[in-house]
């Protein structure tokens, strides 16, 4: 009985039978033929390149003088980018993920993340230095996105080398406002077996990270040009999708990214680089920058025969200072005007750097380790780690030896060779104590003395150690109310609340709509986020949110998977938020007449702009929404 072939032999016979094919004349569409991305790639790894499917993968790493040098190249970007990389490691790491950046050529330049890779990653030629052009190793995520300059999904046994078949490889290429190739962000995993729903989210997320990196890049490199954001649908202009042209004083285009081409119905950037924008969109920057804002900020125009709504950003002035590696990882906690937390957000940006302890206060859910994470990644120390720890996460008895390390032999069951605890991790970066209101009084007063000495001594060592870190901390509680009744330390809570900001409740906020447009880009996964109809948003708006963000992200999670056609309903929303949506609909209206008149007169005051008359009635937005639904006043009554 004959032996079963290995499957990397197996492979490599495959791609030379389909190669011969291919030569003899047979479409790339053929039964048993891969995709024509992948059958183009295969034949210039074997024609162009001279690689066989049969050839042993070892890996050129790049060491030394060279790869500094590229890093040094690329550093401007990465630095731009770090944000946006470490949030898709984040979304991406239950996966088995890696995301890797790569540059023009194909060399790996950065990993994302702090944590030991696995071996088997550098064995597969998955780290720092190594090359990944076509030309090195065949078809495979980065180098044929490189050369194909588009976003490309390699996938298993559609890799040309046998020993690449273990990989699945989504890569998306980056680029320029004016279309140079700038570099490729790539998401690895050393698993085959995914499943074809959990690629398409990966290479959904890696083209929107791609995407929001080129966004990020434009705006910085263009910031003495005028910079028109611009989209047909006015509630995705200062998001992922808006288009973005930067215009030189001379009417004359100098970057767009990609979503302008393509609601301007271009392909290329060298089509409209240099050209007038008035002989493109029919109107003049002049006429922009006289156009008047509407109730939203935002001023009506139309390109061509298209209708568009536009934010215009003025020309910086020229500056030779580089700025903050993620300075809009802050602005990320916003999603629209919210005035007392962007007043607290900019006090906050001046303490950077100052080392100035941080306390976050907000219910459950809000985005405390959210917030503590974009402080990090703002600050000097955002190439250092940043170690968590939840205190109420992690049961009394073991909280200390996660916090302080220990020795070995410290206690029974401890690691044999001991451990460095959070404070020792976080040497130099940033810690976080999430809850820290939780924490045992005995454990205070203990980090307390790390706090004024500057010196951790682990279980059951006798030699303090150095560390310095800068610390943040959080909780739900009233931690003033707790130093009363004695469950907290008052000394601890003068040490560790330096500053102190506070993040609204969900039902509170008045970015809710512009959050719940961010998440569900986030969450779709694609290139077109799924959309709600207008009752699901009208009863995501006015629901309660005892969970904040984190419930929201979780209800917009299950809604994109449920939904049919992208487009969310009502039935795809949980029974909760259903129920109080009916219950409100239903509920007669509140015997208020004094606050209904008072509603009514400042909504007239402010002819009927919900969002100015809720500032006018010292309200948030969604407060009012819910108000003027329970006493029957309609929604538009513009005069």
């Amino acid at each position: 009985m004959p032996h079963a072939l290995r499957p990397d032999f197996q492979h490599a016979r495959q791609v030379c039978q389909i190669l011969k094919q291919l030569t003899d004349g047979h479409s790339p569409a053929s039964a048993g033929n891969p995709e024509r991305r992948v059958a183009e790639s295969w034949q210039r790894s074997f024609a162009q390149h001279g690689l066989r499917p049969d050839r042993k993968l070892e890996p050129r790493y790049l060491e030394g003088p060279e790869l500094r040098r590229r890093r040094q190249r690329l550093e401007a970007l990465h630095r731009l980018g770090f944000e946006e990389i470490a949030r898709l490691q984040e979304q991406l790491r239950a996966g088995g993920f890696s995301v890797l950046l790569a540059d023009r050529d194909g060399c790996i330049l950065h990993r994302a993340g702090d944590q030991v890779p696995d071996p088997g990653f550098r064995r597969a030629g998955l780290a720092p230095g190594a090359d990944w052009s076509e030309s090195a190793v065949g078809t495979n995520g980065i180098g044929t996105a490189i050369t194909r300059r588009q976003a490309t999904l390699i996938h298993a046994d559609e890799h040309f080398l046998a020993d690449n078949i273990r990989l699945s490889c989504a890569a998306a290429p980056i680029r320029a406002g004016d279309g140079e190739l700038l570099a490729v962000l790539d998401a690895s995993a050393l698993n085959p077996g995914i499943s074809p729903k959990q690629r398409e989210r990966t290479m959904g997320l890696v083209h929107m990270a791609a995407r929001s990196i080129e966004n990020a890049h434009l705006l910085r490199s263009c910031r003495e040009h005028w910079i028109i954001a611009f989209h047909a649908r006015p509630e995705f202009v200062g998001l992922l999708q808006q288009g973005l042209l930067a215009v030189d004083g001379d009417g004359r285009i100098r970057a767009a990214n990609a979503s302008a081409l393509s609601q301007l119905g271009l392909e290329f950037a060298a089509g409209v680089i240099g050209n007038s924008f008035e002989d493109l969109t029919g109107v003049s920057l002049e006429n922009l920058v006289s156009l008047s804002g509407k109730d939203d900020g935002l001023r009506e125009a139309s390109f061509g025969n298209d209708p568009v709504r536009l934010r215009l950003h003025a020309p910086a002035a020229r500056s030779t200072s580089v700025p903050s590696p993620a300075s809009d990882a802050l602005d990320r906690v916003l999603a629209g005007p919210e005035p007392v937390l962007q007043e607290q957000l900019g006090r906050l940006r001046r303490l950077l750097d100052r080392d100035i302890p941080l306390f976050i206060g907000g219910e459950t859910g809000t985005g405390k380790e959210v917030l503590a994470q974009a402080v990090h990644t703002c600050s000097t120390r955002a190439r250092q780690p940043f170690v968590a720890l939840n205190c109420a996460a992690i049961p009394a008895e073991l909280i200390e030896s996660e916090l302080f390390g220990y020795r070995p032999g410290a206690f029974t069951g401890a690691l044999r060779e001991g451990m460095n605890g959070k404070l020792l991790q976080a040497d130099g970066g940033t810690l976080f104590l999430d809850e820290i209101g939780d924490m045992p009084t005995s454990l205070q007063t203990r980090l307390l003395r790390v706090l004024e000495t500057g010196e951790v001594v682990p279980l059951g060592a006798s030699t303090p150690r150095k560390v310095a870190f800068h610390l943040l901390s959080a909780s739900h509680q009233d931690l003033e109310q707790a130093v009363a009744q004695g469950r907290f330390r008052e000394d601890l809570y003068y040490r560790i609340n330096g500053f102190s900001i506070h993040l609204p409740a969900l039902r509170d906020r008045h970015d809710l709509a512009g959050l719940i447009g961010r998440i569900l880009m986030e969450e779709s996964g694609r290139d077109t986020p799924a959309c709600l109809d207008g009752q699901a948003m009208d009863a995501l708006i006015r629901y309660h949110w005892p969970g904040n963000v984190r419930q929201l992200r979780h209800v917009l999670r299950v809604a994109v998977a449920l939904c049919s056609d992208d487009v969310i309903g009502l039935s795809d929303l949980p029974e909760a938020v259903r129920r109080d949506h009916v219950e409100q609909a239903c509920s007669p209206p509140l015997d208020n007449a004094p606050e209904r008149a008072e509603i009514l007169a400042a909504l007239q005051r402010q002819r009927w702009n919900v969002r100015q008359a809720a500032q006018d009635l010292g309200v948030s937005r969604n407060t009012l929404y819910r108000r003027m639904h329970r006493h029957r006043i309609p929604l538009q009554q513009r005069r």
